[in-house]
C-alpha cells in the first residue's frame, strides 16, 4: 500500500508488548496489529521514544519492523524512527532498516514506499525520508 495522500493521515506510536521475561512480545504485537487494522489509522509507528525505543537493540529494533509488516497483511504503512547523535550511524540504520528482509520485492517493484524513515541527528536536521 503506497501511503496515502489524503488528509488526515492518523499515526500513533506503536507501543512494544514486553514477556514476564522483558523479552519483545512478538505474538502480542501481531495481535495489537491486527486489532488497530480495524481502526481509522494510516500507519504504525515503530522504534521511537513512545515504542521503548531506548530499551532495545538494533536487532530488536528491525525484528519489530519485522513482525508488524508481517502482521500488517499489506494494509497501512510504517514509519520506523531513528534518533542517533550520528549522522553516519543515521544512514547506516536507514540503510538497514530499509534493506530489512520483510521488504518484498514484489512491492518494492511496483513502485511503493512501504517504509518512512523519520531520522533525526539535531533537532534543525529532522526530515523523513521515504524508502522502498
Amino acid at each position: 500500500m503506497p501511503i496515502p495522500q489524503s488528509d488526515p493521515l492518523v499515526v500513533a506510536p506503536t507501543p512494544t508488548p514486553f514477556t514476564d521475561t522483558d523479552h519483545i512480545d512478538h505474538d502480542a504485537l501481531g495481535q495489537n496489529v491486527r486489532k488497530w487494522l480495524n481502526t481509522p489509522l494510516s500507519g504504525f509507528v515503530l522504534t521511537t521514544a513512545n515504542g521503548e525505543e531506548t530499551l532495545l537493540s538494533e536487532d530488536e529494533k528491525v525484528s519489530i519492523i519485522t513482525t508488524v509488516n508481517q502482521a500488517r497483511l499489506g494494509e497501512r504503512f510504517v514509519i520506523a524512527g531513528i534518533d542517533v547523535g550520528s549522522t553516519l550511524e543515521t544512514l547506516r540504520l536507514a540503510e538497514r532498516y530499509a534493506t530489512a528482509e520483510w521488504i518484498s520485492s514484489e512491492y518494492a517493484s511496483q513502485g511503493h514506499s512501504r517504509l518512512m524513515l523519520y531520522a533525526s541527528t539535531s533537532p534543525r536536521s529532522r526530515q523523513t525520508h521515504p524508502c522502498l
